[in-house]
C-alpha cells in the first residue's frame, strides 16, 4: 500500500498514527502500470481537503486480486478501468459492486461511448472519467464527492432501515398507494389484516384486496386526499363471504415527490373491531337501562292498580253480597297474578331487581307450569313427567319460577318440528363442595331441587350454547324475541341457583336445573275466620296507619282490614301521617307505609317516625322493586317489606305478625 500526501510527514520516516476517519483507503484496479504510476503522480500533486491528511493508495491489476483485497479489507473508493488482463465491461462493474459492500465505484477509462456510460451510472457506478482528459482536482473532486455522497447515502439507508422496522414493530397497518389506487409499500401488519403477504400486494389495485363497500370507501378517500390535499379519516367494513368480521381505522395523508406534488397517499390502518364493539355494547348497556327505567316505572304503576283489584276480590268473598260465583272471584285473583309476573321476570333477568321472598310447593309449581304447557302443545308431541308424590319447599317467587318453567318447556317444544318427547322430571340431591355441579355452575355445598328438562330436537352448536342467553339472541324466525332464555337464567340465579344446558345437534337438548330447598314447612293461609284478632294487643296499641298515595289502595285495604276487626287510620302523604302519627302515638301500634309519596316519602316518614317511636312497628309497602330501592330499604330500620299487589291473606299475616 503506498502512502501518499502527508504535508508535514519527511519522507524517510513513517506516517504517525492518526485518528480513525483521517484516512482515506482507495483501491486502484489498473492492468496498465503506466497509467498507474502516471495517476500516483497525479494524485500525490492534488488538492486536497485540509481534513485528508492521508490518502493510502492500494493496487490491483486484475479483477481476481481486486476481490481477493476487497475481502481482505475495507476501503472508502475503488477506481477501476472497464478494460483489465482478467475481465472487461459490465463484468468488472456487476463484481466489483457485489464484493465492494456498498463502496462507491469510479470508472476510469478511455471508452466514450453514451450508452456504456449510462448503463454504469444505472448499475450504481459514482462517476466515469475519461483517462485522456484526466487531471489531478478533477480526480480529487470525484473521489471526494463520491466518498460524501456515499456516506449521506448510507445514513439516508440507516434512517429508512430504522423507519421500516419501527413500522414494522408497531401494531398498525401501514401502505402507500399511487394516484391510481395501486399499493407501492405495505408492511407485515396490514398484510396480517387483508391476510396476504406483503410482497404480494405491491403494485396491486385496491380492488382485487377489498371489495364491495370497503373498497368504494378507500377509492372515495384516496380521491380526496389527492384532490383536497388534507388528511382523510375513515371506518372501513372489511368482510369475509359476505359477512362483517372487523372495521378498520384509516387515516390516509398525501405523499409528495421531489417538487411538491402529490404523487400518492400514505395510510395508517387501526383494527377497532373490540373498540367498536364495546361502543356498542355501551349503547346497548344504556339503551337497555332507560327500557328498565321505564319498565319499572310501568311496573310500579301496575302494581298499583292491581292492588286494590286484589284485595277487593277478598272483600267480596268475605261480604253477604249473593249471586257473585266463587269461581269468579278465584278467576279475578287468578288473572291480578299472572298480570303482576308480566313485566317482573324481565326486570329480575337483568338483576335489577330481587325475587320476591315466599316459602313454596316446589311440586305444586311444577305442575301448574306443566298445566300451562301441556294445553299449548302440538298434538305431534308428548309430554312425559317423572316427579315424586313430595318435594322439600323452595324460598322464592311462585311467579317468577312458574315463568323460568315455561320457558324452558316452550323452548323444548318450539325445537321439534317432528313428532318426539318432552321429558320432565325433578328429584332431590345433595351437592357437596367437590361436586361436579358446585364446581362447574359456583353453587354452594347442601341440598337441591334438581329439575331436568329434555327434548328430541334439533340441538344447539357446541359454539352457540353460550350465546343463547344472551339477551334478544334467537336462532329462530320471528316473533321469537330471544329474550326467554336470558330470563331462565336471570330468574334461577335470583333464586341462588344455576342452570347447565347439555346438547347436542340432531339429539336435542337436556336442560338441568338447581334451586335450594329448605325444610321449614310451608304455612298454610290462614282462614278468615282465625284472622280477626283481638280487638286490643297485649301494650293496647291497636290503631294500625296506612299511609299511601293511591286512593282506591287505602280504601281497599282500610275496607279488608276493618272486616278483619281491625281500627285503621289513613294519610295520603308522608307529611300527613306523620302529623296523624304524633296525635295518635299513644294508640297507633303498626305503620304500613308507601314507598313513594308526594311531600314525604316513605324512607323520609320512616326516620322522622323512629325518631319519635324507636319501637313502634312499621311495614313499609312498595310497587317498585328496582334494586336501588331495595338497596334503601336495606338501609332503613323496619320490621317487615311487603310488595304490591298483595293479597288479602298476606296483608292480614304481615298485621298479624307485627302488630304490637
Amino acid at each position: 500500500m503506498i502512502n501518499l500526501f502527508n504535508r508535514n510527514q519527511k519522507e524517510e520516516m513513517p506516517p504517525p498514527p492518526k485518528p480513525s476517519g483521517d484516512m482515506l483507503d482507495v483501491l486502484v484496479v489498473e492492468s496498465d502500470p503506466k497509467f498507474l504510476k502516471k495517476l500516483t503522480t497525479m494524485v500525490q500533486s492534488a488538492r486536497v481537503p485540509e481534513n485528508a491528511s492521508y490518502l493510502n493508495l492500494d493496487t490491483a491489476d486484475c479483477l481476481r486480486n481486486a476481490i481477493d483485497k476487497i475481502e481482505r479489507h475495507r476501503y472508502d473508493i475503488i477506481l477501476t478501468d472497464v478494460n483489465l488482463a482478467d475481465a472487461s465491461g459490465f463484468l468488472v462493474f456487476e463484481e466489483l459492486i457485489e464484493f465492494g459492500n456498498r463502496t462507491p465505484i469510479i470508472v476510469l477509462s478511455n471508452i466514450t461511448n453514451w450508452s456504456m456510460i449510462i448503463q454504469s451510472a444505472q448499475a450504481g457506478i459514482s462517476d466515469f472519467l475519461l483517462k485522456k482528459s484526466l487531471d489531478a482536482d478533477v480526480l480529487m473532486r470525484s473521489v471526494f464527492y463520491a466518498i460524501e455522497r456515499n456516506r449521506l447515502e448510507l445514513k439516508v439507508t440507516r434512517a429508512e432501515t430504522s423507519y421500516r422496522s419501527l413500522v414494522d414493530i408497531l401494531p398498525v397497518g401501514l401502505f402507500r398507494s399511487n394516484t391510481m389506487g395501486k399499493f407501492t409499500y405495505v408492511n407485515n401488519v396490514f398484510a396480517n389484516l387483508v391476510d396476504r403477504t406483503a410482497e404480494s400486494l405491491e403494485g396491486v389495485e385496491f380492488n382485487k384486496v377489498f371489495h364491495g363497500e370497503c373498497s368504494a370507501k378507500l377509492k372515495q378517500t384516496l380521491s380526496k386526499v389527492i384532490t383536497s390535499n388534507t388528511t382523510v379519516e375513515v371506518e372501513l367494513p372489511v368482510d369475509k363471504d359476505g359477512n362483517h368480521q372487523r372495521t378498520l381505522l384509516c387515516v390516509a395523508t398525501p405523499l409528495y415527490d421531489q417538487y411538491g406534488k402529490i404523487e400518492g397517499v400514505q395510510s395508517v390502518l387501526l383494527d377497532v373491531t373490540n373498540q367498536k364493539q364495546i361502543q356498542a355494547d355501551k349503547e346497548a348497556s344504556n339503551t337497555l337501562g332507560a327500557l328498565q327505567s321505564g319498565l319499572s316505572t310501568m311496573a310500579n304503576e301496575l302494581n298499583n292498580a292491581l292492588a286494590p283489584i286484589l284485595l277487593d276480590a277478598e272483600n267480596l268473598r268475605d261480604s253477604d253480597l249473593s249471586g257473585i260465583p266463587k269461581d269468579t272471584i278465584d278467576r279475578i285473583e287468578s288473572s291480578v297474578q299472572k298480570a303482576r309476573s308480566v313485566l317482573r321476570p324481565f326486570l329480575v333477568s337483568t338483576q335489577k331487581v330481587g325475587p320476591r321472598s315466599e316459602l313454596l310447593d316446589a311440586y305444586k309449581i311444577i305442575l301448574h307450569s306443566l298445566a300451562d304447557v301441556k294445553n299449548g302443545l302440538p298434538a305431534y308431541l308428548k309430554l312425559e313427567t317423572s316427579l315424586p308424590e313430595r318435594l322439600k319447599s323452595v324460598q322464592g317467587d311462585a311467579s317468577l319460577l312458574h315463568k323460568m318453567l315455561v320457558n324452558v318447556m316452550k323452548n323444548a317444544a318450539e325445537s321439534m318440528t317432528h313428532p318426539g318427547l318432552i321429558s320432565v322430571g325433578a328429584g332431590l340431591e345433595l351437592l357437596d363442595a367437590t361436586s361436579d355441579a358446585c364446581l362447574s355452575l359456583d353453587l354452594k355445598p347442601g341440598e337441591y331441587l334438581h329439575i331436568t328438562i329434555r327434548d328430541q330436537g334439533q340441538g344447539i352448536a357446541p359454539h352457540l350454547v353460550q350465546r343463547v342467553f344472551e339477551p334478544f339472541y334467537t336462532t329462530k324466525e320471528e316473533p321469537h324475541t330471544g329474550v326467554g332464555l336470558t330470563e331462565t337464567l336471570g330468574i334461577v340465579k335470583s333464586h341462588h341457583g344455576n342452570l347447565r344446558l347439555v346438547s347436542e345437534p340432531s339429539k336435542g337438548t337436556n336442560f338441568h336445573i338447581y334451586l335450594p330447598v329448605t325444610d321449614t314447612k310451608t304455612r298454610p293461609a290462614a282462614k278468615n275466620k282465625d284472622i280477626v284478632p283481638a280487638l286490643q294487643s297485649a301494650n293496647g296499641k291497636n290503631l294500625i296507619l296506612f299511609a299511601d298515595d293511591e286512593d282506591n289502595i287505602i280504601k281497599s285495604a282500610t275496607m279488608l282490614l276493618r272486616h278483619k276487626g281491625y281500627k285503621v287510620i289513613s294519610a295520603s302523604n308522608g307529611a300527613e301521617a306523620l302529623s296523624k302519627f304524633s296525635e295518635h302515638q299513644a294508640e297507633i301500634g303498626l305503620v304500613i307505609t308507601d314507598f313513594a309519596m308526594p311531600v314525604m316519602d316513605g324512607p323520609a316518614l320512616i326516620r322522622a317516625i323512629r325518631q319519635i317511636s324507636p319501637s313502634v312497628s312499621i311495614v313499609l309497602c312498595t310497587g317498585m322493586e328496582m334494586q336501588d330501592t331495595c338497596d334503601e330499604i336495606s338501609g332503613l330500620d323496619i320490621n317487615g317489606t311487603i310488595f304490591k299487589p298483595f293479597s288479602a291473606a298476606t296483608l292480614a299475616e304481615i298485621v298479624a305478625t307485627h302488630l304490637s
